[in-house]
């Protein structure tokens, strides 16, 4: 059965998607964990300008994406431009923050030393609206 994507002010179909299979799905999930594996991660600093690169799309196409949101979810087209906006500026604020939110640091307590350290877990699979 395909997947439909509605505009819910009007019930018109937009757009009709396949379904991945579980194999398909196996294999793009191999995939991302493949390449979470590599060695040699990008560094915060290259991270954070992928980080602004995509706020730099986000903003350079928001009018267009602000359309499909509202033909999509039926949201005001002026609040889904403030949404893709929104997604720019967290965009940049992770770029400018994740250094230093995600650095290790010391904490008190009764051991000689102790501190905190944040590891990568691996490939995150999320589906947002």
């Amino acid at each position: 059965m395909a997947i439909a994507s509605r505009n819910p002010a009007t019930g018109e179909t937009l757009r009709e998607f396949t379904p991945l299979t579980s194999a398909e799905i196996e294999v793009k999930l191999a995939n991302a964990n493949a390449a979470f594996q590599q060695p040699g991660r990008r560094t915060f600093e290259e991270r954070g300008k992928l980080m602004k690169a995509a706020a730099d799309l986000l903003d350079a196409n928001r009018d267009s994406l602000a359309r499909t949101i509202t033909s999509e979810m039926g949201k005001l087209l002026p609040a889904s431009r403030d949404e893709v906006s929104k997604c720019a500026s967290v965009c940049r604020f992770y770029a400018e923050n994740a250094a230093q939110f995600l650095a290790p640091h010391e904490v008190r307590s009764d051991g000689q030393r102790s501190y905190i350290r944040y590891d990568p877990l691996g490939a995150i699979l999320a589906v947002m609206p």
